[in-house]
């Protein structure tokens, strides 16, 4: 089988999975031996699509393409993202649909760690933006195995991105799995919401702005890994005793632990709000 029937064949096969396979998980799963899929196996669907145009509601690589041109810059697109995932060190598989990309991402469970990921999606998204002026934003669906679960994850995927449009964000990474929180913030006043915002964070933010912004980058870190201190240093890129000090910092100040359950549960509602309002509209004002 030449390359190009390769990929049609693939995109059918996930795209009829996305759709409601008519077949058995039995077949499913044959079919889809060469791409990974296993009954024991965990996996998630990512999400990814272009940006689009705020006034036309069209991408911003392809509008005024006719449908050859369109096609040979979604190859381009598919090839510099395949290039970006395979640097991850994830086992991944892609394939195209709704006008953007799927990455079936190989993960245990267990070992998931969803910061990291996150961080992970940003830094592609960034790199894409800098480097080739694309605009790419990610959503996460929720692990799953066996291969007719792959269209439940890849729908929440899809959702987790809505998500991210209804709040206006650009070139963003978001999970699923918070979603259901995030409408329920997002029936507040977004007043209300950032003044919550800065009275929960007030204690940590009279230092100075690279200080403080180390500081909530820190604490939101730390609160993505569960307290862990050697995976939120992992997922910072620091040393452990640098999140050591910073976890004690911020605990003087608070005159308070951490992992206090009123303390965490506060600081976890803001940092839910922060992900809402856009930390580019939270620009900390020293009062």
């Amino acid at each position: 089988m030449d390359m190009e029937r390769q990929f049609r064949y693939k995109n059918d096969y996930f795209s009829e999975l996305i759709e409601g396979y008519a077949g058995t998980e039995e077949e499913a799963l044959r079919r889809g031996a060469q791409y990974g899929l296993a009954s024991d196996k965990h996996a998630l669907l990512i999400a990814a699509r272009q940006d689009a145009r705020p006034s036309s509601g069209k991408s911003l690589a392809t509008e005024g393409l006719t449908d050859y041109q369109a096609g040979i810059e979604r190859d381009r697109h598919y090839g510099l993202l395949e290039q970006a995932f395979a640097r991850t060190g994830y086992v991944c598989v892609m394939f195209v649909k709704h006008g953007g990309f799927g990455i079936l991402l190989y993960c245990e469970e267990s070992a998931l760690n969803e910061g990291a990921l996150l961080a992970q999606l940003k830094d592609i998204s960034e790199m894409l933006y800098r480097e080739q002026r694309l605009s790419y934003s990610f959503g996460v669906g929720n692990p799953f195995t066996g291969a007719l679960n792959v269209g439940a994850s890849y729908r929440e995927a899809l959702h987790a991105l809505q998500d991210g449009d209804r709040m206006g964000k650009k070139r963003f990474a978001l999970l699923y799995r918070s979603m259901d929180v995030g409408r329920l913030f997002r029936l507040l006043p977004p007043e209300e919401a950032e003044r919550y915002y800065r009275e929960s964070l007030k204690e940590l933010l009279g230092s100075g702005e690279q200080e403080h912004g180390e500081m909530l980058r820190t604490l939101k870190a730390y609160y993505e890994n569960h307290c862990n201190l050697i995976e939120t240093a992992k997922a910072l890129h620091v040393h452990r005793n640098t999140v050591v000090y910073r976890v004690e910092k911020a605990e003087k100040l608070l005159g308070r632990k951490l992992k206090d359950a009123r303390t965490a549960f506060g600081f976890r509602v803001a940092f839910a709000m922060e992900e809402m309002l856009g930390s580019e509209n939270l620009a900390i004002r020293n009062e």
